[in-house]
């Protein structure tokens, strides 16, 4: 992790979530960092780093295609794994069809009266 410290970081914007939630762990292990540029979207974060403008961190779902077609290489963290907080969005009231209760299911979160809830109870409506 120290290795990044020397690389050319590119960024999210400062008041994006995921780079609240990569600036934490910086902080944690006490790197810092200046990112020599910042964009509101993955996607430009991605097009800058293949025209090789410098590294990113970025979700790995956001990167699959672009290893598969060899315009991205993909490093992952040695000994560790970050995760990010998710959330099912629907419009109030509306009736939720087989479908979605699957969906949801398959989660491992349950549908109660007055929203969905996660795995612990807390309500996320």
């Amino acid at each position: 992790m120290r290795d990044l410290a020397t690389q050319k970081l590119i960024g999210f914007d400062p008041d994006i979530p995921t780079r609240k939630a990569i600036d934490l762990i910086f902080r944690e292990n006490r790197i810092e960092i200046e990112p020599v540029m910042e964009f509101d979207n993955v996607e430009t974060v991605k097009r800058a780093v293949e025209v090789d403008h410098g590294i990113a961190i970025v979700p790995h779902a956001t990167v699959i295609q672009e290893a598969k077609q060899g315009t991205l290489v993909v490093l992952n963290f040695k000994g560790r794994s970050f995760t990010r907080p998710l959330g099912i969005l629907h419009r109030k009231g509306r009736v939720h069809t087989p479908a979605m209760r699957k969906f949801i299911e398959i989660l491992g979160w349950t549908c109660r009266t007055g929203g969905i809830r996660d795995w612990t109870g807390s309500s996320s409506c």
